[in-house]
């Protein structure tokens, strides 16, 4: 328990802070603050032009594009470095944002990426802690295709009932028999020494606290590989 523990700590602290939250600093404060320069001279500006000109419908609309630019930058930063505050999310929101996250790994790997919206779905708690569960098994994907030809992964947002379900596919290998007996235990992994083995353990640990739930069928009918979270 107490191993385990300190490999959470560390595996969170380095993980999250090579892949993100470096990223997430570099946007805070190579974008974030020329944003909100170019937003106070834009609000000048307006003062001195006047209403209903062209010149000052399109000052409107740069304004519009750039309070949207840092609507999404705080969105992102949030999920970096989110409270622990529990709030209402838009899963879609959250979903896009993520896929904007990863976009850099899909580019330099080719893989074709699909996000389908089935419906608006919102979700009560702590974005932070299901934003890092979904980036892992998002990570996990575009892992598993990596010597597959035409590599593709799908993630998929619908609801059912009360329950939001969230499905990440990927078209690369089947997981074979000893795997899927072990694949939620605690330092198993199959992916080199480089890796830790606890992200689906610690998943799963993560989603019961929320009164939720991981699944996974390998092969699917199309014999794609289907990672399932029900919130």
């Amino acid at each position: 328990g107490q191993k385990l523990s300190i490999l959470h700590q560390s595996m969170l602290t380095q993980h999250w802070e090579q892949t993100f939250g470096q990223l997430a600093a570099s946007l805070a404060h190579e974008i974030n603050n020329p944003l909100a320069a170019a937003l106070g001279n834009c609000e000048v500006l307006s003062l001195e032009l006047e209403s209903g000109t062209e010149m000052a419908e399109r000052l409107e609309d740069v304004v519009t594009n750039l309070k949207r630019t840092a609507s999404k930058l705080r969105s992102l930063l949030s999920v970096a470095y989110g409270t622990e505050v529990c709030e209402r999310v838009n899963l879609s929101e959250l979903l896009t944002d993520l896929v904007t996250v990863i976009n850099y790994r899909v580019t330099l790997s080719t893989v074709a990426l699909k996000l389908s919206i089935e419906n608006v779905c919102y979700w009560n708690g702590v974005v932070t802690g299901l934003a890092r569960t979904l980036l892992y098994l998002l990570n996990n994907a575009l892992d598993a295709v990596v010597d597959t030809p035409e590599p593709k992964v799908e993630i998929r947002l619908s609801s059912a009932d009360e329950n939001v379900l969230i499905r990440v596919r990927n078209n690369g290998p089947a997981i074979d028999t000893e795997c899927r007996e072990r694949i939620f235990d605690a330092f198993f992994t199959t992916k080199g020494a480089k890796h830790h083995g606890v992200g689906l353990h610690l998943t799963r640990e993560y989603l019961e606290t929320i009164d939720g739930m991981v699944e996974f069928e390998s092969p699917c009918e199309d014999g794609w590989t289907e990672f399932t979270i029900t919130v």
